[in-house]
């Protein structure tokens, strides 16, 4: 006695759905933070996580926080400037 799988089964597919959504989600909706990085555009983050960091004696990570965060400020900086020099140019 075989066993024959109906693949157009909804039996079937449905687990197959619930794991597509479920991996989706997991990897769209935690955010970085539970694996030791921070959004790169939010310098304050880094800021605060550099902080917290230093208060727990973790001074390697505090720097690399604090050099994330002047990266970021640096480039926002940069951005800035250049719509400003644009804006400049029309005028």
């Amino acid at each position: 006695m075989t066993f024959q799988r109906n693949i157009n089964s909804p039996i079937g597919i449905i687990p197959i759905f619930v794991m597509v959504i479920t991996i989706t989600i997991f990897f769209s909706l935690i955010p970085r933070v539970l694996y030791g990085e921070t959004p790169p555009a939010n310098a304050d983050a880094n800021k605060k996580l550099a902080i917290s960091h230093v208060k727990n004696g973790m001074i390697d990570d505090a720097v690399k926080e604090f050099e994330k965060a002047v990266e970021v400020s640096y480039n926002e900086g940069y951005e800035k400037g250049k719509l400003e020099a644009e804006k400049q140019k029309k005028h």
